[in-house]
């Protein structure tokens, strides 16, 4: 079956929500939540990805704007059950640019922050056995939004890890929300053309959310999942009959959301991967392989 979301036929319902199950699980293992100890609390969540045995995390850069400067209390876990949390310093963030105090929506489309994890951190986080880290392959910097394609923004709503799960142990439950492109449905977003060329708007819709079982549930408010994924679950035209996890692809980070409208935004994956390409001489003839080196030099630089 040819696969377009505008089918709403049995068939093709039955597809999106086995296709919906079935990327939660390879998400989670790329999907790193980010941890505030001084607050005793999750605030926010990243992606993983290694580029040649460099290891990162790509996320939001206003979760940070708290620490315009000094030590920023970010930490990450290994995954293991009972395991710990470690930190990571502040001379591995590398973020787009902002006025102080910030507004990121007001002077910065782009809202990106790229962490470089050390050796040791990625080392920690790959011996948990939790976790992975993506590769370039899984990565869709050139694809444009199709609005018949079906999609995924998966991350840790602060709303569902307000507590401790036990005396000095934090929790991190996830949410992962299959969604379309939002069209104007409940208002239209105002854009400048730098955002029209950087962002990604997804649907969060409170009254047509509905759960695994049909029934219609309020979505988590989703503060926290800043820096989480928004992944192409199946992209329109695919033969569903054959679909596989090869089709999941991650185009962006999740950075904003518009609360009246209830829509998320984020950043498509190419500008923080530029981030990268411009920082990382040694990384760029991997990177011009995996995407073309005429198209990386010319949009990336």
């Amino acid at each position: 079956m040819k696969f377009s979301c505008e089918n709403r036929g049995p068939e093709s319902r039955a597809f999106m929500a086995r296709s919906g199950i079935a990327v939660r699980e390879p998400i989670s293992r790329v999907t790193m939540p980010l941890f505030n100890v001084a607050a005793g609390r999750l605030w926010a969540t990243s992606v993983m990805l290694e580029i040649c045995e460099k290891c990162f995390l790509l996320t939001a850069a206003h979760i940070f704007d708290k620490w315009p400067s000094g030590p920023i209390p970010i930490n990450i876990t290994e995954g293991l059950n009972g395991g710990s949390i470690f930190p990571i310093g502040e001379a591995t963030l590398h973020r787009s640019l902002t006025k102080f105090p910030s507004d990121r929506l007001a002077d910065d489309p782009f809202d990106i922050c790229v962490c470089d994890l050390s050796d040791e951190a990625a080392k920690r986080v790959k011996a948990g056995g939790r976790f992975r880290f993506l590769d370039l392959s899984e990565l869709d910097p050139w694809g444009e939004e199709e609005l018949r394609s079906w999609y995924m923004v998966f991350g840790f709503p602060g709303e569902l890890n307000e507590r401790e799960v036990a005396p000095g142990v934090l929790g991190s439950n996830a949410c992962a929300y299959s969604t379309f492109i939002y069209c104007g449905e409940r208002g239209n977003i105002h854009w400048t053309d730098a955002d029209r060329g950087v962002g990604i708007l997804m649907d969060y819709g409170s009254n047509t959310t509905q759960n695994d079982a049909g029934r219609l549930v309020r979505p988590p408010e989703p503060y926290g999942m800043s820096g989480g994924g928004m992944w192409r679950v199946a992209e329109y035209g695919c033969n569903s009959n054959n679909w596989s996890l090869a089709n999941l692809k991650l185009i962006g980070i999740q950075s904003a959301a518009y609360t009246t409208e209830r829509v998320l935004r984020g950043t498509r994956i190419e500008h923080h991967l530029g981030m990268i390409y411009r920082g990382h001489e040694d990384l760029r003839p991997a990177m011009e392989l995996a995407y073309g080196q005429e198209k990386c030099r010319r949009r990336f630089v």
